[in-house]
């Protein structure tokens, strides 16, 4: 039976897969009260990869292999950067890797993605963006480039700093060494590795010098995109789909090693894992091809969107001080943020009020598989094209029939 990277226990009924064992190791490195937390915090109930398990669900596929919880997700990603972390430690001891080291760098892979936990708040789903009605059957969606493009990102750091402040968890994080007080380098040097870079000259961190640049690699590499939340997605979704995954993530683990490059250390490869690497970009290829942007994905995708375009103003979720907001409002305050799971997706199906019978018409639709159909496809031209994120304020070339 396939090891689906270790982590997690997934269980024979839907109840069960709610209950989750976490190695004994996660307690000896301080990740236990991380976890505890972030479960309270409702993550349990979000779901991965937008739609997907919608699409599962209309197909009468419901199984309990399917559901992927984003805390399941969450964890195997942390419990693989701490794999390759300490395999390079272990490999490399001149590169002075620590027990903090690898400590932040689970807790990154821990928090990566609190940013996009569900199909409301997907980047393809982008609830943050205005619209207006310009017909009976059309849609002009004026997407605002930062929330579109970076606001997964953002919302991962201000998710993080949330559940530490309301949690506590600061004295915690102490006892295991770490320097967590504000503007200390290993709470900058989570924040960093969630985030990316902020700037483009010179060494753009201050968690970490440059001597441990590699360390920027292993949760979310920004210089090549061979990352761990890769290995871990490929395997999960190849495996839920039924696409053979031919990337080995434990010879990626074994034959990592760290170099200079171009005077920058940087996690490198042997020579002979170049077909292991080309294998794992042709499965991301082949999951983007054959279910991400695949045509009934697109198209459900669409639906739930113009859903809760409908739904919006007629959803009250209670943020801080008590503040009531809308789905597309929520994702702006982390106490309402942490209430948005994919059970939107069933209080609006089965809803009884007026005011979100439009909704509800929809998601009935897309559960009897009443899909839109294909009219027909615009060619973008070159002067059409978006220009580059720094510069574009909104694009406004979505048109939706």
């Amino acid at each position: 039976k396939e090891n689906l990277l270790e982590p997690t226990v997934m269980s024979e009924t839907p109840e069960e897969t709610k209950t989750m064992e976490l190695p004994a190791e996660y307690e000896q490195w301080g990740l236990d009260e991380i976890c505890e937390h972030l479960f309270q915090q409702g993550l349990k109930d979000v779901l991965t990869k937008g739609v997907l398990y919608d699409i599962l669900k209309v197909l009468q596929q419901n199984t309990p292999a399917v559901i992927v919880e984003c805390f399941s997700l969450s964890l195997r990603v942390a419990y693989l950067a701490g794999e390759l972390a300490k395999a390079l430690k272990t490999k490399q001891p001149e590169l002075g890797i620590t027990n903090e080291d690898i400590l932040c760098v689970q807790i990154a892979g821990l928090c990566h993605d609190l940013g996009d936990p569900s199909q409301v708040m997907s980047p393809e789903n982008c609830p943050g963006l205005e619209y207006y009605n310009t017909g009976p059957s059309t849609f002009w969606y004026k997407y605002i480039t930062v929330i579109c493009i970076l606001q997964h990102e953002e919302n991962s750091i201000k998710m993080f700093n949330y559940l530490v402040e309301v949690n506590q968890l600061k004295p915690y994080m102490k006892t295991h060494n770490l320097n967590v007080d504000d503007g200390e380098e290993d709470l900058e040097f989570i924040r960093e590795m969630i985030s990316g870079p902020k700037q483009n000259n010179g060494w753009p961190y201050q968690g970490r010098s440059e001597e441990k640049s590699f360390l920027y690699e292993i949760v979310a590499n920004k210089t090549n995109g061979i990352d761990v939340d890769k290995f871990d997605y490929f395997a999960r979704d190849c495996h839920h789909l039924g696409i053979q995954n031919n990337f080995d993530h434990r010879r990626f683990l074994k034959f990592a090693r760290v170099c200079e490059v171009d005077g920058q250390k940087q996690i490198c490869f042997r020579d002979k894992e170049a077909y292991n690497l080309f294998n794992m970009f042709h499965t991301r290829y082949s999951l983007h091809r054959r279910a991400y942007k695949h045509k009934v994905t697109k198209i459900i995708e669409l639906m739930i969107k113009d859903a809760f375009l409908k739904a919006d103003p007629h959803i009250q979720i209670k943020g801080s001080g008590g503040e009531m907001l809308t789905l597309s409002t929520a994702i702006h305050d982390m106490e309402a943020y942490t209430k948005l799971t994919d059970k939107v997706f069933e209080d609006i199906l089965h809803s009884s009020p007026d005011n979100l019978k439009e909704a509800r018409e929809i998601l009935k639709r897309i559960m009897s598989r009443e899909l839109y159909k294909y009219l027909g496809e615009i060619p973008f031209k070159k002067n059409m094209m978006p220009k580059p994120k720094e510069t574009i304020k909104v694009c406004t070339n979505a048109l939706c029939l």
